[in-house]
């Protein structure tokens, strides 16, 4: 399963698991709510992820049975934002089948 967002070409990525302390006690929701803003995400299609490349991998690999869309994308209007998303995601999944 694929868990899929997109990143605002503004964003900085970090890996958290690099950047922080290894420790046990560690509040992962407040080091997320204190440094991923609203803004930091965009539409499918919109920012950071190559999904065409992304999709083919996945693809090859036969790793992907389903594609979940977390939409939280930039546009005011929320289903012209669903709409974008899963013309993106038909653009790149559609008729992907996994490989035996």
């Amino acid at each position: 399963m694929v868990h899929q967002k997109n990143l605002g070409k503004h964003v900085n990525p970090v890996n958290i698991f690099m950047s922080s302390p290894q420790v046990n006690t560690l509040d992962t929701m407040k080091i997320y709510t204190e440094y991923v803003k609203p803004t930091d995400f965009v539409n499918l299609g919109n920012g950071l992820v190559n999904f065409q490349e992304t999709y083919q991998k996945l693809h090859r690999l036969g790793y992907i049975r389903y594609a979940i869309v977390e939409n939280e994308g930039h546009l005011e209007d929320k289903f012209s934002s669903i709409e974008n998303d899963l013309k993106v995601m038909e653009k790149y999944v559609l008729g992907l089948k996994k490989i035996n």
